[in-house]
């Protein structure tokens, strides 16, 4: 599975006593890390980055496709998906 690598990626968010920054850390393996910095262009952040790849994948669609997945339903692709669900 290959071995996980402690890579800081910032993400701000602000916190509500003081308005000051706060950052946290995800870890990613070194591959992962690799393919966002392909995404990554101009003067975005990495919490830019991962906030216009959540938009694009909105939690709500990931969820019922997992509950899909659990009730063992056939596999559709990301396609279908989207069409099925006019995105």
């Amino acid at each position: 599975m290959g071995k996980v690598i402690n890579i800081i990626i910032s993400i701000i968010s602000i916190d509500v006593m003081t308005s000051a920054p706060k950052y946290t850390t995800i870890p990613v393996r070194k591959e992962t890390l690799d393919k966002l910095r392909g995404y990554k262009v101009g003067g975005a952040t990495y919490d830019d980055l991962i906030n216009d790849l959540l938009t694009v994948h909105p939690p709500e669609e990931f969820f019922l496709e997992h509950l899909r997945r659990l009730r063992g339903e056939k596999r559709r692709t990301w396609a279908e998906i989207k069409e099925e669900l006019e995105l």
